[in-house]
């Protein structure tokens, strides 16, 4: 997860364990182009201590900030942070920078799997739909289409994959990957 305070972009990370500041423990702090949130902290309280550093890297970078300004920039804040899959992945987000798929074990276990591209969420290779194999002219090849729907961000996330002699996919993209958003569905009366 990432946020642009122009012409700077700031990675978040979770600490894993309590976060220290001149000896003294703190829940958020700013190192080289890192957010570091403490890995302490309960997983909702992460939106407020993120928007709190954000507001003081802008400050620092580009002086105090308004009042009048405040509010438009804690929205650009928080359409970058939907953008990416919006607080349940900021809740889920792990030490290693990356959100995981919900907490599934079985997940780590699986070697081949996909990430989002737009949030990084991470999905499992049972988690992805895979069509049948299709030959294609402009590659010479059997190729699968794959897709797997964020669940997080929204997007569908679609590649075509080459195949095994087996017809099984074997990692290597073809084209891609796309993103589009499903189509909404009337509300049920």
């Amino acid at each position: 997860m990432q946020f642009n305070l122009h012409p700077w972009r700031y990675r978040v990370r979770i600490c894993p364990g309590p976060l220290r500041k001149d000896g003294e423990p703190v829940v958020g702090l700013v190192h080289a182009r890192e957010i570091l949130l403490c890995g302490t902290l309960v997983a909702r309280e992460r939106l407020e201590v993120l928007l709190d550093q954000l507001r003081k890297l802008r400050e620092h970078h580009h002086g105090p900030l308004a009042p009048e300004y405040l509010p438009s920039f804690m929205a650009d804040m928080m359409r970058q942070l939907l953008s990416q899959g919006g607080e349940p992945a900021l809740a889920r987000l792990d030490a290693d920078g990356a959100i995981d798929a919900g907490g599934a074990e079985q997940l780590t276990a699986e070697p081949v799997g996909c990430e989002c591209g737009k949030c990084g969420t991470r999905y499992g290779a049972h988690q992805i739909a895979t069509g049948a194999p299709e030959f294609r002219a402009d590659v010479g090849r059997l190729v699968l289409r794959r897709s797997v729907e964020c669940e997080f961000c929204n997007h569908v996330m679609s590649w075509s994959e080459g195949t095994t002699g087996a017809g099984n996919p074997n990692g290597r993209i073809m084209s891609g990957p796309f993103y589009s958003r499903p189509h909404a569905t009337s509300p049920v009366e």
